[in-house]
């Protein structure tokens, strides 16, 4: 008997794997899942099955040509990653965590999956690439901010800030993440195992920015005002940014790309202890 997350396998001396349990992820396939659920007998699974494992997510189990089926759908990009070439001999995974090992026919052992702190394998992080030259304009200043209150225009001044820290993070991981070789990294290396690194390499002195039309007619103070959103409530409509005028600042920045292994796609050999 093999106990996982909420469920257990079991395997009969001639080779039928059975699941029951409150199967969470479906451990026992997608086919099983409300019998198991209802707490009924168990359900057989397969037949010719001479190794099985339950997992935190998943079951395996090894039928009698070697091959390694997993079992179960919780999302995870391991069932779908996977792919091993030889014949399995036994497999074990962690019951409270995505973490698998197994044993091919030659008795060489293979670990794959939830690799934090370096469980499974040592941590290697690897560098890749450097995108480079990524300019990004900054503002802050005052947007006039134009609206319809029960079909009269008003306008009114918010405070704003354009590309604040938190900002340029998003927008840079969105820029490497359209690159070639951010994509092409993602396929081989799964996209949790990309690390970003920013470092700002210019940036130039403030300068006055005005819209061409922009004067103080143009907006009017609001009781209660907040900052760059609108007014809210019945009637408002018609909402956009009329004007602009503040300071600009343009940022140029690199983005190195690495790759590490904190999850492990594919299987690789253990690393054998000294």
């Amino acid at each position: 008997m093999f106990s996982g997350l909420g469920g257990t396998l079991t395997l009969s001396a001639g080779g039928e794997l059975y699941g029951a349990g409150w199967n969470l992820s479906l451990p026992y396939g997608p086919h099983y899942d409300a019998e198991a659920a209802k707490g009924a007998a168990p359900v057989r699974i397969a037949g010719g099955v001479i190794s099985a494992a339950a997992g935190f997510n998943y079951g395996l189990y090894v039928t009698q040509d070697g091959a390694l089926h997993f079992i179960g759908d919780s999302g995870l990009p391991f069932a779908e990653r996977f792919a091993f070439e030889g014949r399995v001999r036994e497999v074990w995974a962690a019951p409270d965590r995505d973490e698998f090992r197994l044993t091919d026919e030659r008795g060489e052992t293979w670990v794959w999956g939830n690799n934090l702190s370096g469980r499974l394998q040592p941590p290697k992080i690897t560098p890749r690439a450097v995108l480079d030259d990524q300019t990004l304009i900054q503002r802050r200043g005052f947007a006039i901010l134009a609206y319809r209150l029960n079909g009269e225009e008003r306008r009114h001044r918010g405070a704003l800030l354009q590309h604040p820290d938190w900002a340029v993070r998003a927008e840079l991981r969105r820029r490497a993440s359209e690159s070639e070789v951010y994509r092409r990294l993602s396929a081989e290396y799964g996209e949790d195992n990309i690390l970003l690194k920013y470092v700002k390499r210019a940036q130039s002195p403030e300068r006055e920015s005005r819209s061409p039309n922009w004067s103080e007619e143009d907006f009017e103070r609001v009781e209660g005002g907040d900052g760059y959103f609108y007014p809210r409530g019945p009637g408002v409509e018609a909402r956009r940014v009329d004007a602009w005028h503040g300071t600009e600042t343009e940022l140029r920045y690199s983005i190195a790309v690495y790759t590490n292994n904190n999850y492990l796609f594919r299987p690789v050999k253990a690393v054998k202890e000294t």
